[in-house]
């Protein structure tokens, strides 16, 4: 039994369906009517609504033990229950299946098994489970072949292994290129670091166009890639026609009926085109994506849930990207999902902090200071902190920003003092905190001028939430213009 975290039993528990928690009751319970300790333990924690230990330990002698026990339960128990697992682990079950029968003697009966699961993982092209479900048919059938079919029975093995190894191969050389691209795009968002030289670290000749794979599934992550590519080197016209040629070819994949049409891949192509839309600032069109996204059911509840998720979030960027912030801040006053939040905060805590992030921006923006106080007191309940440094960091110097607009400039030297303290400040962020740290009544106006005209020499922007740029807040404050305004006359400036 592996060692289980102080909150993670905590949080795997909060995190079962209602239906996963009365199939896990049922199963506790079936040596025992009563059940077992750790069916006590599990509704003791089931009751908590924040993660209280030391009772625990009060009730059940054995705690330690019994935690770790009561965890790998749940997970025995779920992977029973786990009805829509998705292929690969139906393909795992078969996998037992066929290893047991075979080795209690019921070699035909494995032998008829294997053939079904092994054309299923070559027709879902989960290559690695195809090689394993050969080897298993050259283990059950090599003892019925005649001496003279030997020599091609076995060529025609190798051959099949060497095939799927062959697309395995590729499938993981576009999956590897894939990973590498996301981890340059974050480590491009959250530390504002471009490596400029990764064109030659990665092989991206594997993107070109008129490049084509031998799967369907190393397609698919080829488009995926090739979106990631665009997205990151921001050339927004090549990222929106990567984007159009993914969601066609999902499209055609999904209405055709194909075996390898499925949910995920289906909607990861909606969201690729509405990231190119919103980076076009065709909001329109994000709507109707967004329209189109939200019609697509799963069967799995928690895919749902992203779903809607994914869709307040991105109607809330478009709004924010064309700058109706009035219009974007009624949306999301009357649609933020606070049932979807307290029902499946702990699994989407990330999504849930992006909408937090619109919501604080268009409060920010439009200047409705009581709305951005309670957004921020929301947020920091959310006891994210250790997730979440960037948007803490963000609430911290928005807090500053709002008592200078307040004009509580007493309060500034403590907050200022506070904030280079404990966040992890850019030198500039420091230089402009120590600034706005010597603001009073008489003398404010001019210590903003001043800034705003050095900030016009440095080339580094320091944004609140990614999205207002201190500039920009300055540039409202000083000329009483809001902050959409600026924003679209910026855009308009930059445009040829």
């Amino acid at each position: 039994m592996a060692r289980t975290g102080s909150n993670d039993l905590f949080r795997l528990i909060h995190c079962l369906t209602p239906e996963e928690k009365g199939y896990f009751t049922k199963f506790a319970k079936r040596h025992t009517e009563k059940g077992t300790a750790s069916l006590q333990l599990f509704h003791a924690i089931n009751k908590q609504k924040v993660f209280e230990e030391i009772s625990l330990k009060k009730q059940f002698k054995a705690y330690a033990v019994m935690k770790v026990q009561l965890f790998d339960m749940i997970l025995g128990s779920m992977t029973v229950f786990d009805s829509d697992s998705g292929p690969t682990a139906e393909l795992m079950k078969q996998w037992i299946y066929v290893s047991y029968l075979h080795k209690k003697g019921l070699t035909e009966k494995a032998a008829h098994l294997n053939r079904q699961a092994l054309q299923k993982a070559h027709d879902s092209e989960l290559f690695g489970m195809e090689i394993e479900f050969l080897r298993l048919r050259h283990i059950l059938e090599k003892h019925t072949w005649s001496v003279t079919e030997r020599g091609e029975k076995n060529r025609s093995f190798f051959e099949a292994i060497s095939a799927a190894q062959d697309k395995q191969r590729e499938k993981d050389m576009y999956f590897e290129l894939y990973q590498k691209l996301q981890e340059t795009d974050n480590t491009k968002v959250f530390t504002n670091e471009f490596d400029t030289t990764f064109d030659e670290k990665l092989p991206l000749h594997l993107l070109k166009d008129g490049t084509r794979t031998r799967s369907i599934s190393a397609e698919k992550i080829r488009f995926a890639a090739r979106l990631q590519y665009h997205n990151i080197k921001q050339n927004r016209e090549e990222q929106y026609k990567a984007a159009k040629e993914f969601y066609q070819y999902e499209k055609r994949l999904w209405q055709s009926g194909h075996p390898l049409a499925n949910y995920y891949d289906r909607v990861k192509s909606i969201r690729g085109l509405i990231l190119a839309n919103l980076n076009a600032k065709k909001a329109e069109k994000v709507f109707a994506l967004n329209e189109e996204m939200r019609k697509i059911t799963s069967t799995h509840a928690l895919q749902n849930a992203e779903n809607e998720f994914c869709y307040f979030t991105y109607t809330q960027y478009a709004y924010w990207g064309s700058y109706r912030h009035k219009e974007g801040e009624r949306f999301t006053a009357a649609e933020f999902p606070h049932r979807l939040i307290d029902q499946y905060g702990d699994r989407f805590h990330l999504f849930i902090l992006e909408m937090y992030r619109f919501q604080l921006i268009f409060h920010f923006s439009n200047r409705n200071y009581k709305k951005v106080f309670i957004s921020i007191a929301e947020f920091e309940a959310r006891r994210l902190k250790k997730d979440a440094q960037f948007f803490y960091k963000s609430c911290e110097l928005m807090r500053i920003l709002l008592q200078i607009e307040l004009k509580q400039y007493q309060l500034l030297p403590a907050l200022v003092s506070n904030a280079i303290k404990h966040l992890d400040l850019t030198p500039a962020e420091k230089k402009i905190l120590q600034a706005l740290k010597k603001l009073n009544d008489t003398n404010h106006r001019q210590i903003l001028i001043a800034l705003q005209k050095d900030l016009a020499l440095n080339k580094e922007k320091i944004l609140l939430f990614n999205l207002v740029s201190i500039d920009t807040w300055l540039t409202s404050l000083l000329s009483h213009r809001s902050i959409a305004e600026i924003i679209k006359s910026n855009e308009n400036e930059r445009k040829p």
